[in-house]
């Protein structure tokens, strides 16, 4: 029995170890909350770890900004368009 509970302690360790690896993207930011509160710092891009059932990491595209901006003036043909109607 006491064999079997360090395969499972090991395998409940890579578990938890796997959950906390995050990969961010260059055009992304982490936010990161710990118990339900936003931390100051923003993780960057590159591996990081998060300590999994205590933070939570939500990845903040940083290219959601320049498409809003695209959106609100409208493609180029609507631009036209406009610029005609006065």
């Amino acid at each position: 029995m006491g064999e079997y509970a360090w395969i499972i302690a090991i395998a409940i360790f890579f578990i938890w170890f796997w959950n906390s690896l995050f990969i961010i993207k260059e055009w992304e930011r982490g936010a990161v909350l710990r118990l339900g509160r936003m931390r100051p710092e923003a993780k960057g891009a590159g591996l990081r770890i998060v300590l999994w059932p205590i933070e939570t990491l939500y990845r903040i595209p940083l290219r959601l900004a320049a498409g809003l901006r695209r959106a609100a003036i409208g493609p180029p043909c609507c631009r036209r368009e406009r610029a005609r109607r006065g």
